[in-house]
């Protein structure tokens, strides 16, 4: 339980660090990313890494995935079908192995712009 509640209490802290605006290649080739300063952020992607070893870890991330989901059922679409962008808020499949800039394994959500503040609390 003091493990689970670690993994909270980090996730938790981390919660901001770990979230990110989505990229938009389309917008970067065409340099509309630089101008107007600063560039417009269309939506977020929010993670929470966890360690993907038996026990604690996993069912704990996956007990505030679930708990995520259920929170906001309401804000989500169907599951993401990218890792680009959607037109509605989604969860990523699950990644239970080392993937792009994770080290570990990690569980994401897609964000619209006008969903944040609500999914960010």
């Amino acid at each position: 339980m003091k493990r689970f509640l670690l993994l909270l209490l980090i996730s938790i802290v981390t919660y901001k660090v770990l979230t990110h605006s989505t990229v938009y290649h389309s917008v970067a080739e065409s340099g509309a990313c630089y101008n107007p300063q600063p560039a417009i952020i269309y939506s977020w992607h929010i993670h929470l890494i966890y360690w993907n070893s038996p026990g604690k870890d996993i069912e704990g991330a996956l007990d505030i995935r679930d708990k995520f989901k259920e929170k906001f059922k309401n804000l989500l679409g169907p599951q993401c079908k990218s890792l680009f962008h959607q037109d509605y808020s989604c969860m990523f499949q699950n990644e239970d192995y080392p993937a792009g800039p994770f080290k570990t394994a990690q569980w994401a959500a897609f964000v619209t712009l006008d969903n944040l503040r609500e999914m960010m609390t």
